[in-house]
């Protein structure tokens, strides 16, 4: 299926390297309390922030991709994650630091909720099983791989390196999606269509 599904070959690498693209996530709160000066206090109400992100986003995503288009909603899933990064560097206030952790909740609901849900449109219905399981498998190794990265860069660098690496990644993912993926539920429909 590798070979023959380019669309789907082009898929995994985004998701492959969107990991990448969330590396940095790991690191916002350690950076925030460290380099800015935020209390413990106000990284506990980030770290909710980011919880009812998360939960509000989920279904609205959901919803926005079922009327939209999935892999539009995980384009802009990666372009937040890359902004966030980016807004990481840039915010010198611990309060506007909030911002960074509502985009973090908003690129990680589109790549675990809306990411799953997209390979089920990929292949015929006899196929799709073994779709999904491609999807789900291939993209561990990066989702070992993106941390111990990051905690390398973070190590040997510094934060802003692993933040800017991280930008790089959501955008290399981004650029993938919008540019080498065709919609798989439009192109079944196109399909359907021409029968």
């Amino acid at each position: 299926m590798l070979k023959t599904d380019k669309v789907f070959r082009n898929f995994l690498i985004s998701r492959f390297v969107s990991q990448f693209g969330m590396m940095a996530f790991a690191f916002y709160t350690v950076f925030a309390v460290k380099q800015l000066g935020m209390n413990t206090i106000t990284a506990g109400v980030m770290t909710s922030i980011l919880m009812i992100t998360q939960v509000v986003a989920n279904p609205l995503l959901g919803r926005i991709a079922d009327k939209w288009s999935r892999k539009w909603v995980l384009v802009i899933g990666s372009a937040v994650s890359a902004i966030s990064a980016v807004l990481a560097l840039l915010i010198k206030q611990p309060e506007l630091f909030v911002l960074v952790f509502i985009l973090m909740g908003i690129g990680g609901a589109a790549f675990w909720t809306i990411g799953l849900t997209i390979s089920l449109e990929f292949g015929t219905e006899t196929q799709r099983p073994t779709y999904v399981g491609m999807a789900n498998t291939l993209i561990a190794p990066s989702a070992i791989l993106a941390p111990l990265l990051g905690g390398f860069l973070a190590d040997s660098f510094g934060y802003p390196v692993t933040f800017i690496a991280s930008a790089i990644f959501g955008l290399i993912s981004m650029i993938t999606l919008a540019l080498m993926v065709n919609d798989p539920n439009r192109e079944r429909t196109r399909n359907i269509e021409h029968v």
